[in-house]
């Protein structure tokens, strides 16, 4: 396999490791406009690891977390921790609070801000080419979602700011 489709593989992993933390944290929510954005969200990402899917079907071999590491760097594995510490946080949880929910989300902004930013910097800068044009197409769609989930993300975070006075 390629280092391109072992990085899709990659960001496969990431993609879908998302879309279960914001599907477990929209199960939980009580049902509001914040619960809608959260599903949103979670959609949008499982879209995105079936356009990876899309993009390295022929591809049957498998990647390991090792080497997505050294694929991607700690990004991937610093991605990869936070995802599953706050999927843990969220599974303890019958419901989720409006605290639960603000913390959660502070670091849900981190996650859409800046990790998600590196890795696709880092698969563009490695391992696209021009020949590759199908493959750059659809990380900028991701990229552009990824953006779209940031703001939806902050919006959560001044909302619950601006219910607290701040």
């Amino acid at each position: 396999m390629n280092q391109l489709s072992k990085a899709l593989k990659c960001l496969q992993k990431l993609e879908l490791e998302t879309h279960e933390l914001y599907h477990e944290l929209y199960k939980k929510m009580a049902p509001s406009e914040d619960r809608g954005k959260i599903l949103f969200i979670s959609l949008d990402t499982y879209k995105h690891y079936l356009l990876y899917n899309e993009l390295t079907k022929l591809e049957e071999e498998s990647v390991n977390e090792e080497e997505c590491e050294l694929l991607l760097g700690q990004m991937f594995t610093d991605s990869l921790k936070l995802t599953r510490e706050l999927k843990s946080q969220i599974a303890k949880l019958k419901t989720i609070k409006n605290e639960d929910l603000e913390n959660i989300v502070d670091r849900l902004k981190d996650h859409e801000r800046g990790i998600y930013e590196e890795a696709m910097s880092a698969v563009a800068a490695k391992f696209i080419g021009k020949e590759n044009a199908e493959v750059s197409a659809v990380m900028q769609l991701i990229e552009f979602d990824e953006k779209r989930h940031e703001g939806l993300v902050i919006g959560l975070i001044k909302k619950e700011d601006n219910a607290q006075g701040i």
